[in-house]
């Protein structure tokens, strides 16, 4: 099951119709920029893989921390009904997915490197995205298109993973970078094909990423619906969740 979602930045590109004064890669960096100004965004859509289909919907803000990610997917046998809940709360991840560990279906963890983790790291960005999305050396722009009733430029290109991990620049951090393209390599991708809708607002309405692996095609896109909304978060009530030590005592003994 693949899952996406966070907020950030990038550079380097070519491409624009001849009669189009404006540079591709210079309006995507402004977009990357300003959705990395966002507080908080709402987004929904879907991830395809090898195991099946996954709708997500997620909320997040940067301050406070916190963010709210529903998925529903394929049935396993790791998770029969094939629903993840993750609430974070500040410096604690709240998960729920698979089996009830100890008879509690929710799972803690808490520790100062949750509240470390930055924007896009765990939650894909459209502001990531974009950023992402300027290293490709065909980047073009694909033409004008309606997002659920949104204007909308819409911008294409492949990103090739080598590239982008050479990436030095004030739109993304080494961090990011280094994370985005260690999540995408999985399965020997070695490319992406990205597309990235911006509205007259100039923030990212839409984004799509597909890859070709060792175990076929994977694409996620999502559709950012809302940004600088309040994002209100609860945690789930604590005679459901499990703690580290609960998991590690329903383990089977080796």
């Amino acid at each position: 099951m693949v899952l996406v979602s966070g907020l950030a930045l990038s550079l380097t590109a070519c491409g624009g119709d001849d009669g189009d004064k404006q540079d591709p890669v210079s309006e995507l960096k402004a977009a990357a920029e300003k959705a990395a100004k966002q507080n908080s965004y709402k987004a929904k859509g879907l991830s395809k893989d090898h195991e099946g289909e996954t709708s997500i919907e997620a909320s997040y803000s940067e301050k406070p921390v916190a963010s709210d990610l529903r998925g529903t997917g394929p049935k396993t046998a790791d998770n029969p009904s094939g629903e993840i809940r993750m609430v974070h709360i500040g410096d604690t991840l709240y998960v729920k997915s698979g089996e009830p560990v100890g008879g509690k279906p929710w799972m803690k963890i808490q520790g100062s490197k949750l509240a470390e983790i930055p924007k896009g790291d765990s939650l894909r960005s459209a502001g990531l995205q974009a950023a992402v999305l300027t290293t490709s050396k065909n980047l073009k722009k694909a033409g004008e298109e309606s997002v659920r009733g949104r204007k909308t430029t819409h911008y294409k290109g492949t990103v090739v993973l080598s590239d982008l991990a050479a990436y030095k620049g004030d739109l993304m951090t080494e961090k990011q970078r280094d994370a985005y393209v260690r999540t995408s390599k999985i399965d020997d991708v070695k490319s992406l094909e990205m597309d990235v809708w911006v509205d007259k607002e100039g923030l990212p309405a839409k984004t799509s990423e597909s890859a070709n692996g060792s175990k076929g095609e994977t694409i996620t896109i999502m559709e950012y619906l809302e940004y600088g909304l309040e994002v209100k978060v609860q945690a789930p009530p604590s005679d459901e969740v499990a703690s580290m030590a609960d998991m590690l005592k329903s383990m089977p003994k080796q």
